[in-house]
């Protein structure tokens, strides 16, 4: 009897143990199969990001709208530059750099700006730059490459477009939107309409008028204020530079007018930006010297030149980057032309 009842309860016992084990594979493979079905990793449609290196062939396979960030740096790396202030900002652009001299460095610091130069000499082989939206998805591309002694640019957007570049056609189309060109007719007439002083004379020199020479040199750097800050909005260009120069030519000697005009407006892309900094700082110097009840005048002559000082002892700056006190503006003229020249001439 207990023989029998034991060999039931074994059979029992194993078939239950048998029945437990079947429903765990099952469990298992449900488990295994939802997981397959959310895990982008494990999903067979998915396959596995392999990186590549930043050409303008894989850039046009690999490199397209709506990509993530994430998606990117497996495919890329990170950018050499970014606009974003942290990760956690989506928007912005992010820019890599690739370089074909061995320490280079790029002549632009500006994260979305190209630095057409270094492209254009071949020193930089090429810039992709990214343009991220809120999402954190691609909503533009753009790349500039050196081609055949050539600026290429890349964009894709709605569509794709590849056309050589110029300098100034990448100046007029990133740069200049925002505050625009002057003609050169503008230029004219901005520049005509402002009176110039009297071109310098032998007798005013040979006078030795103190006060008459200091208001001539005070007229002439108030003219060139007029000129700088009616300039000041927009971009000038090329044939507009030379009219400022052609202007400045008639008090300066040729290397002095090209010192002027290079220390306030700075080059971008063929095209002139007036520096407000230094001429504020100029502008304190000049007024405070012309009120100062205390300005000493010197003037020197050689066979060659005539030098004149003015001598501020008690000159107040309203900003301690100027200093205090004994400030000097010197002019070095030539007696051949009367023009105002550099001291290296």
């Amino acid at each position: 009897m207990f023989k029998k009842r034991s060999w039931k309860w074994i059979l029992l016992s194993s078939l239950i143990i048998v029945g437990v084990i079947l429903s765990g594979f099952t469990i298992f493979e449900m488990s295994n199969s939802n997981k397959s079905a959310n895990d982008p990793i494990q999903n067979e449609d998915e396959t596995e990001v392999e990186s590549i290196e930043i050409t303008q062939e894989n850039i046009q396979n690999h490199i397209d709208i709506n990509m993530t960030q994430d998606g990117i740096i497996d495919l890329i790396g990170r950018p050499t530059d970014s606009s974003q202030e942290s990760y956690n900002i989506k928007k912005g652009v992010w820019r890599y750099d690739v370089i074909k001299s061995e320490g280079y460095i790029r002549k632009t610091d500006s994260t979305d700006r190209a630095d057409f130069k270094g492209l254009e000499n071949g020193d930089m082989k090429m810039q992709l730059f990214l343009y991220w939206d809120h999402n954190g998805t691609i909503e533009k591309v753009i790349s500039y490459f050196h081609e055949n002694g050539n600026v290429m640019e890349y964009e894709l957007l709605d569509e794709v477009t590849i056309r050589e570049l110029t300098e100034d056609d990448y100046f007029k189309k990133f740069i200049a939107d925002d505050l625009g060109i002057y003609t050169l007719d503008e230029v004219k007439n901005i520049i005509n309409a402002i009176g110039k002083p009297e071109l310098l004379s032998k007798e005013l020199l040979e006078s030795g008028d103190k006060d008459k020479i200091i208001q001539w040199l005070v007229d002439l750097e108030n003219w060139q204020t007029e000129i700088y800050v009616a300039l000041l909005d927009k971009y000038i260009g090329n044939d507009a530079k030379v009219e400022v120069m052609n202007l400045f030519n008639q008090y300066y000697t040729g290397n002095y007018s090209e010192a002027i005009f290079s220390w306030y407006f700075i080059e971008e892309g063929n095209h002139y930006i007036f520096r407000a900094t230094d001429f504020v700082l100029d502008s304190v110097y000049i007024k405070g010297i012309q009120h100062d009840d205390d300005l000493i005048f010197e003037m020197h002559q050689d066979r060659e030149n005539y030098e004149i000082e003015l001598i501020s002892p008690s000159f107040e700056s309203p900003t301690t980057l100027l200093g205090e006190g004994n400030f000097t503006l010197n002019y070095l003229i030539d007696k051949t032309n009367f023009l105002i020249k550099t001291y290296d001439e």
